[in-house]
């Protein structure tokens, strides 16, 4: 008689549920991680080079006025901001594609 052990199937039952969890989570960091990387570019793209336009759409968005000197420093803000955002991205992908190519030996 070849029975199976009632504690084996509880064990790969659980394995399994841990596995679509993840597989749920990983999609849902997936989303936010690929958006997160495509609002700066869209940022940079739609941004205003005058800073009264700048200052216009901010009070248009958000529904207060600021001042010309506010508004040319928020918007520099902004694009040193988005332009570090997409250097650390493009990092990232450079340093994953180098492990990925060339990995360590004897690392498991």
């Amino acid at each position: 008689m070849n029975q199976e052990c009632l504690c084996r199937k509880i064990i790969e039952e659980s394995k399994n549920l841990g596995r679509a969890k993840a597989n749920r989570k990983s999609g849902i960091k997936n989303w936010f991680g690929f958006t997160g990387r495509i609002i700066p570019g869209i940022l940079l793209i739609i941004m205003p080079k005058c800073p009264i336009c700048f200052a216009a759409y901010f009070s248009l968005v958000s529904g207060v006025g600021i001042s010309f000197a506010n508004a040319k420093m928020l918007r520099i803000f902004l694009i040193i901001a988005c332009i570090i955002s997409i250097c650390l991205t493009v990092a990232f992908y450079v340093r994953r594609m180098l492990r990925t190519a060339n990995p360590i030996s004897g690392h498991n």
